[in-house]
Formats: C-alpha cells, sequence, structure tokens
C-alpha cells in the first residue's frame, strides 16, 4: 500500500479594490453656510438673521480607497486523512475619509 506524503496542494490568490464616500457630510469639499445666525447691531440691540460658516471644504477629498490582497495555500496529507491550510492577508487604505 502506497501512499504519497502529499496528496494535493492549491494554492490561491487574491486582489480587490474597493471606494467608500460614506461620510457624515455629503458633500466634503463644499463650505457649508449655516441661515440660522443672528447678530445684534448698534445701540438699539437691533437683532438681523444672518450666514455664517460652520466648517471647512476640502477641495483635495478624494474617495477612500482600500486594497485587499491575500496568498493562501491548502495541502492534504497522506491521501486526504490530513489537511492544512496557511493565508496571508493584507488591507492597505488611502485617503482616509474623515469629518
Amino acid at each position: 500500500m502506497s501512499q504519497n506524503l502529499i496528496s494535493s496542494a492549491k494554492l490561491r490568490v487574491g486582489y480587490g479594490q474597493i471606494g467608500n464616500e460614506n461620510i457624515e457630510s455629503y458633500y466634503p469639499y463644499l463650505t457649508p453656510i449655516s441661515q440660522k445666525q443672528y447678530y445684534t447691531l448698534g445701540a438699539s440691540q437691533t437683532r438681523i438673521n444672518g450666514s455664517a460658516p460652520t466648517a471647512l471644504g476640502n477641495p483635495d477629498v478624494k474617495w477612500e480607497t482600500s486594497t485587499q490582497s491575500n496568498i493562501g495555500l491548502d495541502l492534504l496529507f497522506l491521501d486526504g486523512k490530513i489537511n492544512a491550510t496557511a493565508d496571508y492577508y493584507i488591507r492597505q487604505t488611502d485617503n482616509i475619509l474623515l469629518s
């Protein structure tokens, strides 16, 4: 009865990219203006409606991109009586979007 030490070997490789634009504000490249500002003018303390920026926009904003790479090896020993799996995984994110 003859048995091979390694019955089967399979190499797996994967690569992919995904984008994300999901942060709290819908238009992070624009400066939002609030219409709910009130100003007091003169000695009579007259209160008038006004507008003011509530945050600074970022004209250089880009999509957040995550790149994933993986490599794996599946081995069967002694006609499938023992199996082993090894995986190596990397994920890198560029242009992270923050509020």
